[in-house]
């Protein structure tokens, strides 16, 4: 077996202190103006790298004797992943500075604690560890049995445990044991996806969606729903304070009217604006991808809507004729 390994990077420092000349990582290297978050590392040296590589501040868990006389180095006095951290813009972690680490359930906990504690655009620096599985079996074991610990195979890592991350691998620190490989990866978590299927009416919207569907079986939000939603919500005389001019413009409901309502949409900045802070509360999000057709092309009110959409939380993919 060959473990490739970095010799002239062991630490989480040695990396940190090449941040922006690390491969696939030169928009992440420079830390200008973040918040960072040390999660245990226990380098001495770490914090003050950290601001040098452009930070404004960084917290630091899990080292009682650390000492700095820069106010910008905040100690916390919390020990391993607990919920009452700062929001930060990049955190720092490795799996095996941390006393009696579970490299399985200690993987979820990190990935839960960059959840919380991580801005909606942030990103971690984090090693990690996985076992090399035994070949030859009818069933791969999710799990390798070491020495001294229990790892989990690179699969069961990237496709469980790390299934809400993207992830990128930067670096390969030597590795302690030779049924392990060591690690350091950026991850971030991921956004629900969007996928906005723009264009005329009858042009295919769809029967592109359901093929889609019929591919990967996700949630479908129709562009017609929204617009009986909004009429519906007009009759009823339900419709939210901020809506009330664009429910005016839906009309009753007919497909003329429908036509006239997308085409007003398409013309006017502020009604598209309202029509989206509308639109976003009935997108759910607790699915990894949703679907959505729409009626408009001009290309700055799809950069509009796009960029809306995204600004709420989503990672937001166009197909659009």
């Amino acid at each position: 077996m060959v473990m490739r390994t970095s010799p002239s990077k062991s630490q989480l420092l040695d990396f940190v202190r090449e941040l922006d000349t690390l491969p696939d990582n030169q928009r992440y290297g420079n830390l200008q103006g973040k918040v960072a978050i040390d999660l245990g590392v226990r380098e001495p040296e770490l914090p003050a790298s950290i601001l040098q590589a452009g930070a404004t501040r960084c917290y630091v868990t899990g080292q009682p004797a650390y000492n700095s006389i820069d106010d910008r180095v905040v100690k916390l006095d919390v020990e391993g992943l607990v919920d009452a951290l700062p929001r930060t813009d990049v955190a720092f972690f490795d799996a095996r500075c941390q006393p009696g680490f579970d490299h399985v359930n200690g993987v979820r906990t990190l990935v839960e604690q960059l959840r919380r504690t991580l801005s909606p655009d942030g990103y971690a620096f984090a090693i990690l560890k996985t076992g090399f599985v035994m070949q030859g079996f009818d069933v791969s074991n999710p799990i390798v049995a070491t020495a001294n610990e229990v790892l989990p195979s690179p699969e069961y890592l990237f496709r469980d445990l790390l299934a809400d991350c993207t992830v990128r691998t930067l670096g390969w620190p030597p590795a302690s044991g030779r049924y392990e490989t060591v690690r350091l990866f950026r991850l971030s978590i991921k956004r629900p996806t969007l996928l906005l299927i723009l264009g005329r009416s009858h042009s295919g919207k769809t029967s592109l969606a359901r093929d889609f569907q019929s591919v990967d079986e996700h949630m479908h939000v129709s562009n017609d729903y929204i617009y009986t939603e909004i009429v519906t919500k007009q009759r009823d005389g339900l419709v939210p304070e901020f809506a009330r001019e664009l429910a005016e413009m839906a009309g009753d409901g007919s497909g003329k009217a429908c036509g006239a309502f997308n085409r007003a949409l398409e013309s006017s900045p502020d009604l598209l604006v309202t029509y989206v802070r509308w639109l976003i509360a009935l997108i759910p999000r607790h699915k990894r991808l949703v679907s959505m057709d729409l009626d408009l092309i001009d290309p700055g009110q799809v950069s509009l809507m796009k960029q809306m959409l995204a600004d709420a939380g989503f990672s937001v993919w166009l197909v659009m004729r």
